[in-house]
């Protein structure tokens, strides 16, 4: 049973994108999926794209040059209501719900956003709802895609802190990964994972897709 969160970002969208510019964390973010999915490289704008929690575009403006199509997904109204750029899909809802096509997109991602999927759940229902979630993007992932999961690293002091003042203090009901927790979380999938630090409070992986029959 899922119960809405999105309130909590509805009220903080008005500050959102402010807060980003300040720490910088969207630009920095989006170079890294960038250069993790090797969109440099390519030298035609054909990609689809898909940021999952993207909230106000903030990430997927500095994508956009990139992508022949971007599409944000985020349940919250106010958060999305603050893209602007026309040339940015907006989808309200969530990841484990949404209508997505098979194979469909070349790169999907999620930056700080992961920990968000139990977010409204049961505790109970806190596995099943991140195995969903899994299961829905790789359904949506091409064959030869990426997808790239930046998240704060709960075994890193910053990290615990997040979650901390995400489930003490404002009762989101996060579930947090360490690197090597959430390497394990991928084991039950037909999957490539390649973790690396990011900083001092984040990782970053990368998952693509092994090939079918192995």
């Amino acid at each position: 049973m899922r119960t809405s969160k999105s309130s909590f970002f509805d009220r903080i969208a008005w500050c959102f994108n402010a807060i980003a510019r300040i720490t910088g964390s969207p630009r920095r973010y989006a170079e890294a999926i960038v250069s993790n999915a090797n969109l440099r490289h390519l030298e035609n704008k054909d990609k689809r794209v898909l940021d999952v929690g993207g909230g106000t575009g903030a990430i997927a403006k500095h994508i956009l040059p990139y992508a022949k199509e971007i599409v944000v997904l985020d349940p919250s109204k106010e958060m999305l209501a603050r893209i602007k750029n026309a040339e940015i899909k907006k989808v309200r809802g969530i990841v484990q719900d949404a209508k997505l096509k098979k194979g469909y997109f070349d790169l999907i991602y999620c930056a700080d956003s992961f920990h968000h999927f139990t977010n409204g759940y049961a505790k109970k229902d806190y596995k099943k709802s991140v195995s969903k979630a899994v299961r829905k993007m790789l359904f949506a992932l091409k064959k030869n895609g990426s997808l790239i999961i930046i998240e704060f690293d709960t075994s890193r002091f910053l990290g615990r802190t997040i979650g901390f003042l995400e489930n003490r203090l404002l009762k989101l009901g996060s579930s947090f990964y360490n690197p090597k927790s959430f390497s394990e979380l991928w084991r039950r999938h037909n999957v490539y994972i390649k973790i690396k630090r990011l900083d001092n409070w984040c990782y970053l992986a990368k998952i693509t897709k092994k090939p079918a029959g192995n």
